[in-house]
């Protein structure tokens, strides 16, 4: 799950997957600015094929937050999901 969410934040932000770690959030990586920030959030909806709420854009400031949102999801299958990188 953490090398998934790693590869989609790096794909969007345009940065390669060694530059987003658990500190990576919308306030300290380069990039992640609020039109990525968007571009993300919907990306997560789809995944999760939900409308993007409140809540979710708020929880899809880090890339911890991120990881919890998309594990708390029950059978979620991220297998035919990918990523560029």
């Amino acid at each position: 799950m953490e090398e998934f969410v790693r590869g989609l934040v790096a794909e969007i932000l345009d940065l390669e997957k060694a530059n987003i770690d658990n500190e990576s959030s919308i306030t300290s990586t380069p990039g992640w600015d609020s039109f990525a920030h968007a571009e993300l959030c919907q990306r997560i909806g789809d995944i999760l094929d939900q409308e993007v709420s409140d809540e979710l854009v708020e929880q899809c400031t880090t890339l911890p937050g991120i990881i919890l949102l998309l594990a708390a999801r029950e059978n979620l299958d991220l297998s035919n999901l990918t990523t560029s990188e």
